[in-house]
């Protein structure tokens, strides 16, 4: 049986970290230029925000099932392997659709993947790394998946500006280019992540490990749910900003830079959030994220109501977006890890925090699309609303936690 390393930093999450960089550096280069295609194909924020949330929906009842059995056999890593590589045969499926239900089809078959290796990663990390560590960890972690969503939607601009004009649709070249950094992930984490086993303990039924989720913990599920019913897919952003900086190919190549940037300020923003978290508290701080992430929702509801075509304006929105969820990325994951202290239901733990936010990104992207046909404002006004409710549920447990006190949980709540 493998313990804990004494180094917070070591083999497991930096094999981690570059596996996600690489996934990435795939997938966010894909999502960079998938609504422009869409929209080529009379497909609308409507449908794209339906693609997304039921992606969303499919990669969190995936999460469920995965985290339960990879907790029951006690493997993680070939759930992250086989989920890692499925995802890498999304951008070759989108290139090849020709019509929005084929590309629909393909987005599922990547988040199955993504659903499938979610929980078993987080989990390996989890077991590889000292409590007192896991907001560094995890940080770290988030902070190697960025980079990777930084460097691909550049590399996706640049090659749409480049070659994309000769083709029929612009964005296929961007699309097979995102294979190799794809399939190069699979191979990242099969060789340089190390299984970390747990101790022989006794094995549960699926209802069972749910079950002994702790009431703590089922209390943070909910306030993550209401927040996640307005944490919509990013996609609808650069969708909003392509419009309204004139809707051309050009307009398009900034659209993805701008997300290339939101990816940028999540990478330097990630790692910081998760060593204050270890100093600090989590709570207080994801609720402080969550109140933000509000905020920014405000002022996309501004831009868009205003019709500003305004670079340095949707520059500031984009990064604002970003550092909000690397915060939230960042710190639900090491919170979870935290409450839920039982090795044996600790991937049935990340598998039901997945199927939440699943759930609420499904909701979010599926009414904030459709909203969007209406004024793109309404959407941002509602997603602001539902934020504002999940942040000040996390303050209430962030409040109950440092009046009730709990000395085994110095993490969690107060220093």
């Amino acid at each position: 049986m493998d313990q804990p390393q004494s180094s917070w930093c070591n083999r497991t999450v930096l094999g981690a970290g570059v596996t996600s960089l690489l996934a990435d550096m795939s997938y966010e280069t894909v999502l960079s230029v998938l609504p422009g295609y869409l929209k080529k194909l009379e497909a609308g924020p409507a449908i794209l925000g339906a693609i997304e949330g039921s992606a969303d929906a499919l990669a969190s009842f995936v999460k469920l099932s995965s985290g339960w059995w990879s907790d029951r056999i006690d493997r993680r890593k070939p759930f992250a392997v086989v989920g890692y590589a499925l995802t890498a045969l999304m951008p070759a499926l989108i290139a090849l659709a020709v019509s929005w239900p084929l590309i629909a089809t393909a987005r599922l078959l990547g988040w199955f993947g993504k659903g499938l290796r979610g929980p078993a990663r987080d989990a390996l990390i989890t077991a590889s790394v000292p409590a007192e560590h896991r907001g560094k960890a995890f940080g770290l972690h988030r902070a190697g998946d960025t980079v990777g969503a930084v460097i691909g939607p550049l590399i996706g601009a640049e090659v749409l500006q480049r070659f994309g004009a000769g083709w029929d649709f612009p964005e296929r070249p961007v699309f097979w280019w995102a294979v190799v950094p794809g399939l190069l992930s699979a191979l990242a984490f099969l060789f340089l992540v190390r299984e970390v086993r747990g101790a022989r303990v006794k094995k549960f039924t699926f209802g069972d490990a749910v079950k002994r989720l702790p009431p703590r913990y089922r209390g943070f599920l909910r306030a993550v749910g209401v927040f996640g019913a307005g944490d919509f897919s990013p996609l609808l952003l650069v969708a909003a900003a392509t419009t309204a900086l004139g809707g051309t190919l050009a307009a398009g190549v900034i659209a993805a830079r701008l997300y290339a940037l939101r990816n940028f300020a999540a990478a330097l923003t990630a790692f910081p959030a998760g060593a204050l978290s270890d100093r600090y508290g989590r709570l207080p701080l994801l609720a402080g994220g969550y109140a933000f992430a509000a905020l920014v929702m405000v002022g996309f509801v501004a831009a868009t109501l205003t019709g500003t075509a305004s670079l340095p304006v949707w520059i500031g929105l984009f990064a604002a977006a970003g550092m909000y969820i690397a915060i939230e990325e960042s710190l639900e994951s090491a919170t979870a890890a935290d409450l839920v202290d039982e090795p044996a239901i600790r991937g049935t733990a990340f598998g039901v925090l997945g199927a939440v936010n699943g759930c609420g990104d499904f909701v979010s992207s599926t009414v904030v699309g459709g909203l969007a046909l209406a004024a793109p404002h309404l959407g941002f006004a509602y997603a602001a609303v539902m934020m504002s409710v999940g942040a000040a549920m996390i303050a209430r447990l962030a409040l109950q936690r440092r009046t009730l006190g709990n000395p085994h949980e110095p993490n969690i709540g107060s220093p």
